[in-house]
């Protein structure tokens, strides 16, 4: 399907400032743009299902969402940035005015008429919709005699929970409009067994969980037969709440983290709960705890506050998922500081042996000594509108990154109209090895105002994303695991699209060709390098190059405030090869380039695209003294058994002295065969998890080997 691009006149930007958190918001006009510009793309790869806002558009984000009984449940919030206005404007009425004067959000002009009454919807795979639960229009505002909110305008956190006698559960956490109203109720959990009848969990006076004086509750998950999810404030950050019996309610609630801790994520991982931790000042930190016994909870430091970066910190985590035997934690950047009040966020994560390593940021000098982006990214991707790595989602062998994206909220301001107009809407990526990103969309499906990746859930009917759209409303989005479409990314033709209410049809596979795997740069002074390895039956292969460019942001003109930033160009196709090597002469070292591959067979039909290949990358580049360390460090944490402490320093002194020698080919038949053995499912040389990125270790230095083979490195350079 072809995703929608609207054409909107230019509005005015409001920059709320919400506890410590902030919300710029607006957008002016879409421009249409290809993702990439050589051939080979369907654009059936996400099909949006459902009506924008599910026909009303005050259902602004997809807050919640998950499978259960064979059907998904998503849970909205209502008419979201009016409600932020709102309750400022409560606070400090001559700051800020309501209703806010952007034309392309709709609100009332009395902040107690807003239409509050949160939402549940479920999609059965005969691809109906139908909305199963609102919220009640039922609680007086004191402040408004006469008046009315509901009693939740948001639910944030949707769940399955197996209860002791075996009965799976849906349970639904709510936000009340305490944020909005004072001496209204707090935030509820609803728990049903059908998906249509929900009641509240009990939550009686002078309980915990009547008690607790929270506006919202999100993040729910499971471990060992326990329920826990996040009370805070508005913005998500609290405590940290347990369960063995979340269905009664009242004290069988209570709280984990220790007082103080300021809890803004939380999942289990590795037999334990790990906790991510908001610090506005010194940045976040991650902390783990084993479940169970008396309170407190022993919280150990994993991470430390500010993660070792001496400026730009990002104040909290934001994401959590297990991929690969490892924990990705995705973070904010927004932040209230001397250093500025946004920022990219980054990416880390954390291996089962809580040692951890960042994946997209910025590197830094820990007391272990460097880490540098496994990626080759600083944060954000090198987008810096990336604030939020909001939503990680595991499906189909691959790990997606869904973010919020900031660049759609300064529309208002004319000077950033020219550098922002191709780029604003969420961005999303995957990774097969959590080494290696793509985009799959830079432009929120080419919606602009489809700022944010809300939800992502993967179910047996596909992997379901829900944006954040407080301007027109929310949408859904499914793509599928049983296709090569799932990867692709979205091309625009600038037609208006039907939503999506056909089931796909099978089609014959248009990319018999794999992608072409281990795309790498080398950069010089007057030009760049891309290598890759070779694809079976390609005929030749057609390189295109996206550049990340620095740009000036102007956040207030009335304040005067500009930031230095970045973003993504438009791709271009630079060049075409027979061979598995290309040198992009027309670059140049100060720029900064993100490279793509792709192979064509003898009739002309192109592969698909690889992952990126970023040059001027920040991850250390593959020597032979980069593998040594690998090794010893490998060797030291016991990580290697005794055949595989043989084969290692077998492989490791014959392909270096092979090298020395200028028996270039030896030495990559050394590597090679090492690598083949550690990509077996069964093998037992090294701990499952460091298989995969010492195989790929390997495979970088066997690249850069052909190149020293070929005449483009000088040898000395891999030692």
């Amino acid at each position: 399907m072809t995703i929608k691009s609207r054409n909107f006149p230019k509005s005015a930007m409001i920059l709320v400032v919400l506890g410590i958190t902030i919300f710029a918001v607006g957008m002016f006009g879409a421009t249409e743009v290809a993702a990439y510009p050589d051939e080979g793309f369907g654009d059936d790869a996400w099909s949006q299902m459902n009506e924008q806002g599910f026909g009303d558009r005050q259902n602004s984000w997809a807050w919640g969402m998950t499978w259960f009984d064979g059907q998904l449940y998503v849970g909205t919030n209502r008419a979201h940035f009016c409600t932020d206005v709102a309750a400022i404007h409560n606070v400090f009425p001559n700051w800020i005015d309501y209703p806010p004067s952007d034309p392309d959000i709709e609100c009332t002009p009395l902040p107690e008429d807003l239409p509050l009454q949160a939402e549940i919807w479920r999609w059965s795979p005969d691809l109906t919709w139908e909305r199963v639960f609102q919220s009640p229009n039922d609680v007086p505002i004191p402040q408004r005699p006469g008046s009315f909110v509901a009693r939740d305008v948001g639910f944030r956190g949707l769940s399955v929970f197996e209860e002791a006698d075996g009965t799976e559960a849906l349970y639904v956490t709510g936000v009340a409009p305490s944020y909005i109203w004072r001496d209204v109720p707090t935030a509820r959990i609803l728990r049903s067994t059908d998906g249509v009848n929900f009641e509240q969990v009990p939550a009686d006076p002078g309980t915990n969980l009547g008690d607790y004086p929270f506006a919202s509750m999100r993040n729910p998950f499971s471990h060992e037969g326990r329920y826990y999810i996040q009370g805070g404030a508005i913005q998500g950050s609290g405590v940290l709440l347990e369960a063995e019996d979340p269905a009664g309610g009242n004290d069988n609630f209570r709280v984990v983290s220790v007082p103080g801790q300021v809890v803004s994520s939380a999942t289990a991982f590795n037999g334990y709960i790990y906790m991510g931790l908001r610090d506005s000042a010194f940045g976040y930190s991650v902390v783990k705890a084993e479940a169970g016994g008396d309170l407190p909870y022993e919280w150990t430091t994993i991470v430390p506050e500010g993660a070792f970066l001496p400026t730009q910190t990002n104040v909290e985590t934001l994401s959590m998922e297990v991929f690969g035997g490892k924990l990705y934690i995705g973070t904010n950047g927004l932040r209230i500081a001397a250093l500025g009040l946004m920022g990219p966020a980054e990416v880390i994560r954390i291996n089962p042996d809580d040692t951890w390593d960042v994946v997209a940021g910025n590197p830094r000098l820990t007391d272990e000594g460097w880490k540098y982006p496994i990626s080759g990214f600083d944060a954000g991707f090198g987008n810096f509108f990336n604030g939020h790595m909001w939503r990680l989602e595991e499906y189909g062998d691959n790990l997606f990154l869904g973010t919020f994206d900031s660049s759609t909220t300064f529309k208002e301001i004319p000077s950033n109209e020219v550098v922002l107009a191709d780029r604003m809407g969420f961005d999303l990526f995957r990774t097969p090895n959590g080494i290696d990103w793509s985009p799959i969309t830079l432009t929120g499906f080419d919606d602009r105002f489809n700022f944010g990746v809300r939800s992502l859930h993967g179910t047996p009917n596909g992997l379901f994303l829900g944006t954040a759209n407080y301007y027109y409303g929310l949408e859904i989005y499914r793509a599928y695991d049983d296709h090569d479409f799932l990867f692709l990314p979205v091309i625009s033709n600038g037609e208006a699209a039907a939503v999506a209410q056909e089931p796909r049809q099978p089609v014959a596979d248009p990319t018999p060709l794999e992608a072409p795997e281990m795309v790498q740069t080398e950069v010089f002074s007057d030009h760049v390098v891309v290598t890759w390895e070779p694809v079976e039956d390609a005929v030749k292969y057609h390189i295109s190059r996206n550049e990340i460019i620095p740009i000036s942001l102007t956040l207030s003109s009335d304040v005067g405030i500009v930031v230095d930033a970045s973003k993504w160009t438009i791709p271009e196709l630079v060049g075409t090869s027979t061979g598995v090597t290309f040198t992009d002469d027309s670059a140049s070292s100060n720029e900064r380039y993100v490279y793509f591959v792709r192979a064509v067979d003898g009739d002309g039909v192109g592969s698909l695209q690889s992952l990126a290949a970023p040059a001027r990358s920040l991850a250390l580049p593959a020597t032979f003294g980069h593998l040594d360390g690998m090794i010893a460090d490998a060797q030291e944490r016991d990580y290697l058994s005794d055949e595989g402490i043989i084969r290692f320093d077998q492989t490791q002194v014959s392909a270096e002295t092979h090298y020395a020698a200028g028996e270039y080919q030896d030495a990559v038949d050394e590597l090679q065969s090492l690598r083949d053995d550690l990509s077996l499912d069964e093998q037992d040389l090294i701990i499952s998890w460091k298989a995969i990125e010492v195989a790929h270790f390997l495979g970088r230095l066997i690249l850069r080997i052909d190149l020293v083979d070929a005449g483009v490195l000088d040898p000395s350079t891999l030692n």
